[in-house]
């Protein structure tokens, strides 16, 4: 298990925003972590994780099919 307080401001932010994108494209495993990353920043540092930061929420199965442009 990772040691939260050891982690530097920079790694709870990766670890809290990666986890927060993989719940919300459907992980239902990451919610609790990506819980406890944002609220273990925001004890600390007092500022919001992934505000702005995960504009893109559309489904991975969407993300992935690219819309292919006809060219007629």
């Amino acid at each position: 298990m990772i040691d939260i307080d050891r982690l530097s401001r920079d790694e709870l932010w990766a670890l809290a925003c990666e986890w927060r994108r993989r719940a919300l494209h459907g992980d239902k495993t990451a919610h609790g972590p990506a819980h406890v990353y944002e609220a273990a920043y925001r004890r600390r540092f007092g500022e919001t994780v992934v505000a702005g930061v995960l504009k893109d929420l559309r489904p991975l199965a969407v993300l992935a099919s690219k819309a292919r442009r006809r060219f007629w």
